[in-house]
């Protein structure tokens, strides 16, 4: 067999292998023995990582489409979830179906004819309503959700994340008040989308970023596109403009500082619902995990912050997570408060 037969063998096994373990951990949670193989796989190879995020990408967005037939939206969300539905029609006339079972395109047709019906194609007729409205959005500690506001939008609000929206037609204005989201923004040069975080305002026309408030500090990652990052002042002379791949940050009312490249897999996991720790230091990934559970874990004792984890983890798992690295680095647990877990070494 030729390499490049070898090669086209192997993908196809690794996307076997990957929607497996998306189908089982979407029928319900996966026991600790079922989680440790599957955090074991995604760590293997990136290969493995891009097939799961590419399949979860897929799979996050016929739920979108499932969602959008009970829902009436303005128009510009049509083009939207149209738009949505031609780029999931697209996959299924690749190579996918060979690769994934029936039953995750089992009713993609029915759906794509759905939103053709629903969202005729003369789209230069689609206006937006110009209507003025806003929206208060806030996910608890450990939650995570993703909204499609009227333009067609879409905010991905991580854990203990709280914003405001105001749109207008001639603006789209959110206020980041803590927190994390993933803006999806659909391009609109007639309405500039505007974020205003801490003391900074971010600009935008339409492309994919994270923009991420804790406390004072401030962190903008681009994975599409270009922003635009000034003081909300409005003085053009310290504007920073960032690509897809960079990264730059503040701490409030301080210059913002460009930080160059990022590992999108890595830093933006929790998209994906996902943790991913690289030779992490255990007071890190501690710190990381306390975002999503409110039950806090404390790090004791000598050179224990130090030990360095490597892993990836479900969000929805932390419990399972940290019983995978107290065993794994021969900790222990002091249990003794409700509201604290306290790791110290053996």
């Amino acid at each position: 067999m030729s390499n490049l037969g070898k090669s086209s063998v192997q993908d196809a096994q690794v996307l076997q292998e990957a929607t497996d373990w998306l189908l089982a951990s979407q029928e319900g949670a996966l026991d600790p023995i079922a989680e440790k193989k599957f955090s074991e796989w995604l760590a293997a190879s990136e290969q493995h990582m891009r097939a799961f995020n590419k399949l979860s990408e897929t799979w996050d967005m016929m739920t979108l489409l499932e969602m959008s037939s009970e829902t009436v939206y303005q128009p510009e969300q049509a083009k939207w979830y149209k738009a949505l539905a031609l780029k999931l029609s697209a996959l299924k006339e690749a190579a996918w179906p060979a690769l994934v079972p029936a039953r995750m395109f089992a009713s993609l047709a029915a759906t794509v004819l759905l939103v053709t019906v629903l969202f005729p194609s003369n789209e230069e007729k689609l206006e937006p309503t110009g209507q003025d409205y806003s929206l208060r959005l806030k996910t608890r500690v450990g939650e995570q959700s993703t909204t499609v506001i009227a333009d067609g939008s879409s905010l991905n609000l991580n854990t203990d994340t709280e914003l405001t929206t105001h749109f207008t037609k001639a603006l789209r204005r959110v206020k980041l008040v803590k927190g994390e989201v993933e803006f999806n923004v659909i391009a609109n040069a007639e309405r500039p989308f505007v974020i205003n975080v801490g003391s900074y305002t971010v600009t935008v026309l339409g492309t994919v970023f994270v923009i991420k408030k804790n406390g004072a500090d401030i962190q903008v990652l681009v994975t599409a596109g270009t922003v635009t990052v000034q003081k909300a002042s409005g003085a053009e002379d310290g504007a920073i403009v960032l690509s897809a791949g960079e990264t730059g940050s503040a701490y409030d009312n301080q210059p913002f500082d460009a930080m160059g490249k990022f590992n999108p897999e890595r830093t933006l996991a929790w998209t994906k619902g996902l943790l991913i720790f690289d030779e992490t230091p255990l007071a890190d990934v501690a710190r990381e995990m306390n975002r999503y559970d409110d039950r806090h874990i404390l790090v004791r004792g000598p050179g224990v912050e130090l030990i360095r984890i490597s892993g990836v983890f479900r969000i929805d798992h932390i419990a399972s997570a940290l019983d995978a690295i107290i065993a794994n680095n021969g900790l222990r647990v002091d249990y003794s408060d409700e509201k604290r877990l306290i790791l110290h070494a053996d």
